[in-house]
């Protein structure tokens, strides 16, 4: 695999996640936390990639970025991203492929989803709807360590249903600098100029890459995470309101290029920020019908997937994606991390995550695996 594939894939999945992000932002109510993952989002189409051909192929390639790819160089750069987190703890992603009771796999297909996503197909009753869902429900239980569970319901499975393929994402991490749980105070979070709540304000004082970002109107912040090579971006807009400007802006920027260029230096900061959950679940077939994949909905060539012969065509696409960020670590690193509080004559410059801002856990080559707003609701 060649470093020119290798760069583009990365670019792409970074892309990927610009665009569908913003689509869900269009389609949705600015005033509420969003989280995804465009990763496992991309992942599930790249598996329906493989498995396409015609204007089905041509639409997924454009819409996942991937239009100068070979389906090989695909599937192998997929592989070696996967293996990365297949024995991590802090990050783990799944695959997996559900097919009707006596249907088989293609096996060119099958060999391309079992070398290098990690997964397996497997034959289930469709026509039992009850079981069916139970059976899917539970798979995604166990790998997102119970954070999302009953993703889909029964009326997402008829008797009729032929296929059901998957990516499981779940995110584990403990900050490398933790917040001491003392100094976890309430405090105001401003929604926008005129409204505002109180939320838990964590704080801790450490050394972090930090920057403005001019052309954001916003500064930035990495917060690393513990025996891993992710971290979380967090990047504020300098006004209150200014979180919808930012987002419109991001969209035809790339978070390598603004982490590169103005998140690059250590700085001594207190770094105040809410703890919060977010859960957010969507209908994604509309989205990504904008996004240039309709085919797949209605006649979708999908001959490369099955052995026996006929249309396929995809329901829908339902995408989940819960998130809890608090002062977690260990007992043990939250009494380290207290050892960490600077006694400097350094300035000590202020990150204060008081109002609307987006956010993004993304690994050292800037692949974003979740991203999100929180708004303080």
């Amino acid at each position: 695999m060649s470093t020119h594939s290798n760069t583009t894939f990365k670019t792409a999945l970074s892309q990927f996640g610009r665009k569908i992000f913003n689509e869900i932002q269009l389609s949705r109510n600015e005033q509420e936390n969003h989280i995804l993952s465009p990763f496992a989002i991309q992942a599930c189409l790249a598996m329906l990639r493989l498995g396409a051909e015609g204007k089905t192929a041509q639409e997924l390639e454009r819409g996942l970025n991937f239009p100068d790819m070979n389906i090989q160089n695909l599937a192998s750069n997929y592989h070696t991203l996967l293996a990365t987190y297949q024995q991590g703890v802090t990050l783990k992603i799944a695959n997996k492929i559900y097919v009707k009771q006596n249907e088989e796999l293609n096996k060119n297909y099958n060999d391309l989803l079992s070398q290098n996503f990690y997964t397996t197909a497997e034959n289930i009753d469709f026509t039992k709807t009850k079981n069916a869902t139970k059976i899917i429900n539970d798979w995604i239980a166990s790998k997102t360590d119970n954070m999302i569970e009953n993703l889909i319901s029964e009326d997402n499975i008829t008797p009729f249903t032929k296929l059901y393929i998957l990516s499981a994402i779940h995110f584990k991490g403990k900050w490398a600098t933790a917040f001491p749980q003392e100094s976890t105070t309430e405090n105001y979070f401003y929604m926008d100029s005129k409204h505002f709540t109180k939320v838990q304000m964590m704080k801790v004082r450490s050394q972090f890459k930090f920057g403005f970002i001019d052309e954001l109107e916003s500064s930035a912040l990495l917060l690393p995470y513990k025996d891993s090579n992710l971290s979380m971006l967090i990047i504020l807009p300098n006004a209150i309101d200014g979180l919808s400007k930012i987002l419109k802006k991001l969209t035809n920027l790339k978070l390598a290029d603004i982490i590169s260029r103005n998140v690059k230096y250590s700085m001594s900061l207190d770094v105040h920020l809410p703890k919060f959950k977010a859960e957010f679940k969507i209908k994604l077939s509309d989205v990504l019908k904008k996004m240039g994949m309709e085919k797949m909905f209605s006649s979708g060539e999908f001959g490369n997937m099955l052995k026996s012969p006929g249309p396929l065509a995809l329901s829908e696409v339902i995408h989940q994606a819960s998130i809890e960020v608090n002062e977690e670590g260990t007992k043990a690193a939250a009494v380290a991390a207290a050892d960490v509080y600077l006694r400097s004559s350094l300035p000590i410059f202020d990150f204060n995550a008081n109002h609307p801002f987006y956010y993004a856990i993304i690994n050292d080559d800037f692949i974003p695996f979740f991203e999100g707003t929180f708004v303080g609701v």
